[in-house]
């Protein structure tokens, strides 16, 4: 392939907010926006920056708390995506439903993290066949070199993977990056079950 990714601000953006994503990801309850800078390292309104492009994209949501603050959380809707890819992926099909986003995204295509997620999207949305680079310049409308920076970045993150074709293509195709996020999230809710099982057992004598 002739398109070489670049080590750009906009590669560096992505692989920041993939960060603040997986974190979400991995939190029983969510995180507020002072954990996520703690755990990152950037500053508060560069976090909130991509908090708010991954919530007008349906993957997390904030829930509010007090006054002051709140939490930053998996969507339900993205947590049943995960669920259905895991699902549709070991029957060896592809994702059967369209993804929506929010009304106000057009006021984002220009968001590097909101041209990254709508790649994932389009890939996700064509099954297990994957796109190529050419059917996805079709159907995002971003310039060619934009689409290969972000897939290769996809790549590098372990969110995407490109099978060869031939000498002179390949298709991109899903990781099993929902696969893990969907038993991550399945092994949490366990957890969470049977702590309160636990906990109304010593307080009940009984077992639920």
């Amino acid at each position: 392939m002739s398109y070489q990714p670049s080590n750009g601000n906009h590669i560096k953006t992505l692989k920041v907010a993939a960060v603040i994503f997986q974190y979400i990801a991995a939190s029983d309850n969510g995180l507020s926006l002072g954990q996520l800078q703690e755990l990152v390292g950037c500053s508060k309104s560069a976090i909130h920056r991509h908090l708010l492009t991954f919530m007008r994209s349906n993957w997390i949501e904030f829930v509010p708390l007090s006054d002051n603050g709140g939490l930053w959380r998996l969507t339900h809707c993205y947590v049943g995506m995960a669920f259905e890819w895991k699902r549709q992926a070991l029957n060896g099909q592809g994702l059967g439903r369209q993804w929506m986003f929010n009304d106000n995204n057009k006021l984002e295509d220009n968001d590097t993290v909101f041209k990254a997620i709508k790649l994932f999207h389009l890939v996700s949305n064509s099954g297990l066949n994957g796109l190529t680079l050419d059917e996805l310049l079709d159907y995002s409308g971003y310039r060619r070199t934009t689409i290969y920076r972000l897939l290769r970045t996809w790549e590098s993150l372990g969110w995407l993977r490109a099978i060869p074709v031939d000498n002179r293509s390949e298709r991109w195709c899903m990781s099993t990056k929902l696969v893990d996020i969907a038993h991550q999230h399945e092994n949490q809710r366990r957890r969470m079950v049977a702590k309160l099982h636990e906990e109304y057992e010593q307080v009940t004598g009984e077992a639920l």
